[in-house]
């Protein structure tokens, strides 16, 4: 991060404890950590550089960087012997789709994220 200039980075993949239990984070229940933390956000996303955000999981206990489930493939049979069947396939991928129905996008802190970043790399 030195190396790109960057003297901070900020790993949001936690979370502000939460004040109800069911909210995102299972057994967080601190309205204490929610009223100091929450108003501080906007200064965290207006300052920073970069967003990376992790749209293709349902929280920050699964992992992101692995092939998409349930993308289309449209294959076409090649070559076909006794032992083996050769295939050719297309991979559909609607990365802004994907993004734009991301359960991410239903958090209410998503929103001021988005409006205050200066570049944002969903994965």
């Amino acid at each position: 991060m030195t190396n790109m200039g960057f003297r901070f980075l900020w790993i949001n993949s936690v979370c502000i404890i939460q004040p109800h239990k069911n909210y995102y984070f299972e057994g967080c229940d601190s309205l204490e950590d929610w009223s100091k933390e929450a108003g501080q956000m906007g200064g965290y996303y207006g300052k920073s550089y970069v967003t990376i955000a992790a749209t293709s999981d349902e929280n920050s206990k699964a992992g992101f960087l692995q092939h998409p489930a349930g993308k289309k493939e449209d294959c076409v049979l090649i070559s076909e012997a006794p032992d083996y069947r050769l295939f050719a396939c297309k991979i559909f991928d609607d990365f802004r789709g994907d993004v734009e129905a991301a359960r991410l996008n239903s958090r209410g802190w998503v929103l001021q994220e988005r409006a205050l970043f200066k570049a944002n790399s969903p994965f």
